[in-house]
């Protein structure tokens, strides 16, 4: 019995201690969810430009190990030179 409230109090800071490791893990999943829907959204946003039949890649020329752009330059009777 004499040891009895060292016992007691240290379950006591051990089960506190590891509720609020338990909330941490909560708040950290929560977090990480929270960014993986975002990144999921962000995906489904920019999936018209980024697509493999995007129109932008089929114009450029996007490959998986190149990539090349089309330029088209038009002239006008007033505008001949590309750098005026």
């Amino acid at each position: 019995m004499d040891n009895f409230a060292t016992i007691f109090l240290n379950f006591q800071k051990r089960g506190k201690a590891e509720s609020q490791a338990g909330m941490i893990l909560v708040v950290m999943v929560f977090q990480v969810f929270t960014v993986l829907l975002e990144i999921d959204r962000l995906e489904k946003e920019l999936a018209p430009w980024t697509a493999a039949d995007a129109h932008g890649k089929i114009r450029a020329g996007a490959g998986p190990n190149s990539f090349s752009v089309k330029l088209v330059f038009t002239a006008t009777p007033h505008h001949c030179s590309p750098l005026s």
